[in-house]
């Protein structure tokens, strides 16, 4: 089996309006998957990124996704004049628990800036 090919990019966006039945926004730090699971439905939707290559084989690294997570938060807010947006799903076309994770610590990043960012993560939230 070869090595799987890691590659660090630039993200364009990664606070992205979802599609998908309860969940307003997804947030998807990396793109394919290490593990190759022969059920993963995201193997299917996330495949024309990178065609002809089997998903278990290459895993995208979205290196700048806090600090561009911070300014798309910025944005909204000035645009819609709040800090709830609505929810957030993270890893909709990845596994969360992408073992490279432990190094480049994207999930905890973004996690870090929605809680400065003071995300009201609730529409009704009490007091």
């Amino acid at each position: 089996m070869m090595s799987p090919k890691i590659n660090i990019i630039q993200a364009k966006s990664i606070f992205i309006k979802s599609g998908l039945p309860g969940s307003d926004w997804v947030i998807n730090l990396y793109n394919g998957c290490l593990f190759g699971c022969m059920y993963c439905y995201a193997a299917q939707i996330a495949r024309w990124k990178h065609p002809g290559e089997d998903w278990s084989s290459y895993l995208d690294v979205k290196i700048n996704a806090a600090d561009l997570l911070k300014l798309e938060l910025e944005k909204l807010e000035k645009k819609l004049g709040k800090k709830n947006f609505g929810s957030v799903f993270f890893s909709s076309v990845t596994d969360p628990y992408v073992g490279l994770e432990t190094k480049y610590q994207l999930t905890r990043k973004c996690l870090k800036a929605l809680v400065e960012f003071d995300y009201q993560f609730y529409k009704n939230r009490p007091g």
